[in-house]
């Protein structure tokens, strides 16, 4: 049976044998088609749990390493398309599994991606579908294009942001495949290897992923209820020379704090006074119809502002929007030439249709309503517990009662079939005793309203009365 060596592998764990898994199908350890152990044997033999295996397999699956199937098993990938499975396992498509079943998870919610509503997503694109256009404009939309995209793509992009508070024209729009990949093009072009960069000392992951790929410093500040503080991001400019800082001012990804326009301005100012340049992730921001205008709004100079659709209508829809500052724009275009020649047009092609037909907005007002209706059940079911939240958001920020480490709580919610995203994974520093609780992912309103009712018993139980989590 295979089992990876974690000895000096950096956590989190699940990430750590993600790497282990990939690294062996690389050298040929593991060759295609091998079957990989269970989630519950392989969690036996390295002292984990079960989730933390679910997690690893899950990326390892992300990845392109290996195949799911529930009831058959977990395989690596044959070469040449010839695969084992029809398509990637989540955590949440295994949520009724039975334990024990070989391949299968006792996982029965997943409250760890933050995904948008599955209901909406599947009934948008089924409607964009059947508004594909005709064999001519295909020939169109499958030939080579512009690295800075085609002139009707970037309209309508230029249309979405207007509705979600970010005016633009579409000779200002650069189309990049997702924020992630905005992300690391502005790293590439404003930082050089060794650099600093600033985050919140609460941080999404992948920003420090992508500080860490390209040999950069992440380098936490400190926030309060409203995101970054201004006096923090100062001393940190002046302690460390740092040219970018890294922001999402509206619904934060932990915390879902959100800044007040006094902060917007205050964060500006400090930047300009430094020579920072901002790079403001408004992925959210379509949640938050009356919040204060974006960043980049206030200020088109300092700012790099990044968006997409993926929330609103698709995370598998890859139609995202950088707006560099002017003089930056023909760089960040020659960077896509260079690093993908061209954003996939046919992404491009299904926002366009999203957005002028009206679908994509249809498709987050209901993105909205199930925000809005997901958080009224967290409300009801973990009420007195230390929340920091939005009715807006699509996800929560809980802190642990005295007793409670990050990592004991994750282990014992997994162990109930709850997967929760450990506070620590946002985290530079200390453990925050905190969980994210991402409320759109589950399937159901009736399986998120279970998954909480387990974390409510769970936080009501002192945890040095519920004996080892095996």
């Amino acid at each position: 049976m295979w089992q990876p060596d974690l000895t000096g592998r950096p956590r989190p764990r699940y990430r750590a044998i993600a790497d282990a898994l990939a690294e062996a199908v690389a050298d040929g350890t593991l060759p295609p088609g091998t079957r990989l152990p269970t989630h519950r044997a392989l969690a036996e033999r390295l002292g984990v749990t079960v989730g933390t295996v679910t997690r690893a397999y899950t990326e390892a699956e992300r990845r392109g390493v290996v195949d799911a199937t529930v009831g058959s098993g977990t395989f690596v990938r044959r070469g040449g398309g010839d695969s084992l499975a029809t398509g990637p396992m989540r955590v949440d498509e295994a949520a009724h599994a039975k334990p024990g079943t070989a391949g299968t998870t006792e996982t029965v919610a997943d409250l760890s991606t933050n995904a948008p509503a599955p209901g909406p997503v599947t009934e948008t694109l089924a409607a964009i579908a059947a508004e594909l256009p005709g064999r001519a404009d295909w020939q169109r939309v499958g030939a080579y294009q512009a690295a800075a995209g085609h002139p009707d793509h970037r309209a309508a992009l230029a249309t979405w942001l207007s509705r979600t508070r970010m005016p633009a024209s579409a000779e200002e729009i650069v189309p990049v495949a997702g924020v992630q990949t905005g992300q690391a093009l502005a790293l590439q072009l404003l930082c050089d290897p060794g650099d600093s960069v600033l985050l919140g000392d609460l941080t999404w992951p992948g920003m420090r992923d992508a500080c860490q790929m390209q040999r950069l410093r992440p380098v936490g500040v400190a926030m309060d209820a409203e995101g970054i503080r201004p006096d923090a991001l100062d001393e940190a400019a002046r302690r460390t020379g740092a040219r970018v800082v890294f922001t999402m001012p509206t619904l934060h990804n932990p915390t879902t704090a959100t800044m007040g326009e006094a902060r917007r301005r205050d964060v500006l100012a400090i930047a300009r006074a430094h020579g920072l340049t901002v790079l403001e992730d408004d992925i959210y921001g379509f949640l938050a119809g009356d919040a204060a205008q974006p960043l980049a709004a206030l200020d088109r100079e300092r700012v790099v502002y990044l968006n997409s659709l993926s929330k609103a209508v698709a995370p598998g829809l890859r139609a995202g929007v950088v707006i560099p500052p002017p003089g930056l724009r023909p760089r960040f275009a020659a960077a896509v030439r260079a690093g993908m020649l061209m954003t996939p047009p046919l992404d491009l092609e299904w926002a366009k249709i999203a957005v002028e037909s009206g679908l994509a907005e249809r498709a987050a007002a209901a993105q909205r309503t199930a925000a809005a209706t997901r958080q009224r059940r967290l409300g009801e079911r973990l009420a007195g517990h230390a929340l920091h939240t939005d009715a807006r958001a699509f996800h929560a920020w809980l802190t642990l009662p005295e007793g409670w480490s990050t990592s004991a709580f994750t282990r014992a919610a997994e162990a109930r079939g709850v997967v929760v995203t450990p506070g620590d994974a946002f985290a530079h520093g200390a453990d925050p005793r905190a969980v994210r609780l991402c409320l759109c992912a589950p399937e159901s309103e009736a399986v998120l309203a279970g998954a909480l009712d387990t974390l409510a018993e769970l936080l009501a139980t002192p945890p040095e009365s519920l004996g080892p989590v095996v």
